[in-house]
C-alpha cells in the first residue's frame, strides 16, 4: 500500500464553522513510500515520538482545492537513528533543525518555480556552547532563568504566588548572554553533553535548545546563547530515560477573531 494515501483523509479546522471538520485531500505528484516502509517515529531507551504538522504561507486558513503535496525532509533519517530532528515554523518560513555530532544544521523550505525544496541557511558548530551550559550544573546555577515550569501538583501555586509578572518576562534582544569562548579544540563526547532541539522562536532567528532540562537560547544570526531556565518538573521521577521528548512553542490562538467572522460571507 502506498503512503501517503490519495485521497487522504485529514482533520481540518474551518473557520466558517468554528469546529474541526474531517475532509479528504488528493495527492499531488508520485508517492514517496509504502506502509511497510514507514517506521515508529522511535528512539532507543526513549519511547515513541508523534508526527506532526507545519503550515507553510497560511496553508493553515486556505485549503480549498482539496489537495496535497508531500515534500521530503532533506535528510534520510536511516542515517540517523539517534538524532532528534524539528519541524517548526516561524517569520522566516517551515523550518527543519537537527544536532549531529554537536553540530546544528536548519534548512528552510522555498519554493521556486512551483517546486518546493529545502535550503541549508544555518549551520553552526555547538560544543563550545553546550560544554559551558554544562558548566553551570557545578556553579549551582541551574533554578535562576526567567524561563519557569509550572505544575498542578500541592505546593506550585504557593511558589507561583510568590513571583511577580517581571519575573516571567524574557528580553530576547538584552537579557545577559553566556560568555563563549569558541576556540579550535578537540571535544571529548564526555566533556560535551550535546543538545536537543526544542523549537524555533516565532519571529526571530532563535532557536530553543534543551540540555538535561536546562533551557537555551540560541541566536543563529550572531551565534549567542542564553540561559533561560531549569526544565525539570519537580513531580518527574529521577531515571536515566527521562527527558524532553515533545516540545513546541505556543503562540496565542486566533480563534477569538475568527469567531468574530463566523457566519459572514466573504466578498
Amino acid at each position: 500500500m502506498e503512503w501517503p494515501p490519495s485521497p487522504y483523509l485529514l482533520e481540518v479546522f474551518s473557520s466558517r464553522s468554528g469546529r474541526w471538520e474531517e475532509r479528504a485531500f488528493v495527492r499531488e505528484g508520485e508517492k514517496v513510500t509504502t506502509v511497510e516502509d514507514m517506521m515508529p517515529l522511535g528512539y532507543p531507551y526513549q519511547g515513541l515520538r508523534r508526527g506532526y504538522p507545519v503550515y507553510h504561507h497560511g496553508s493553515l486558513y486556505s485549503l480549498s482545492n482539496g489537495k496535497y503535496q508531500v515534500i521530503e525532509i532533506p535528510i534520510n533519517m536511516a542515517n540517523y537513528i539517534w538524532e532528534k530532528p524539528y519541524l517548526g515554523k516561524s517569520e522566516m518560513g517551515v523550518l527543519f533543525g537537527m544536532i549531529h555530532g554537536g553540530q546544528l544544521s536548519v534548512w528552510i523550505l522555498q519554493e521556486s518555480e512551483g517546486q518546493m525544496g529545502w535550503i541549508l541557511s544555518y549551520q553552526h558548530d555547538l560544543r563550545p556552547f553546550a560544554k559551558e551550559v554544562r558548566s553551570l550544573r557545578y556553579n549551582g546555577n541551574l533554578t535562576t532563568g526567567p524561563w519557569t515550569v509550572e505544575e498542578n501538583g500541592t505546593g506550585m501555586h504557593r511558589n507561583r504566588e510568590t513571583l511577580s509578572a517581571e519575573d516571567f518576562e524574557w528580553d530576547s534582544d538584552n537579557d545577559d548572554f553566556l560568555a563563549v569562548e569558541v576556540r579550535n579544540e578537540e571535544y571529548d563526547d564526555d566533556d560535551c553533553e550535546y543538545f536537543d532541539i526544542l523549537g524555533f522562536h516565532p519571529y526571530k532567528e532563535v532557536i530553543f535548545l534543551d540540555q538535561s532540562f536546562k533551557t537555551i537560547a540560541f541566536h543563529l544570526n550572531s551565534s549567542k546563547i542564553q540561559y533561560l531556565g531549569y526544565s525539570r518538573p519537580k513531580c518527574y521521577y529521577r531515571n536515566y530515560t527521562n527527558g524532553i521528548y515533545e516540545s513546541f512553542v505556543y503562540t496565542p490562538c486566533m480563534i477569538g477573531e475568527l469567531h468574530g467572522v463566523i457566519g459572514q460571507s466573504s466578498s
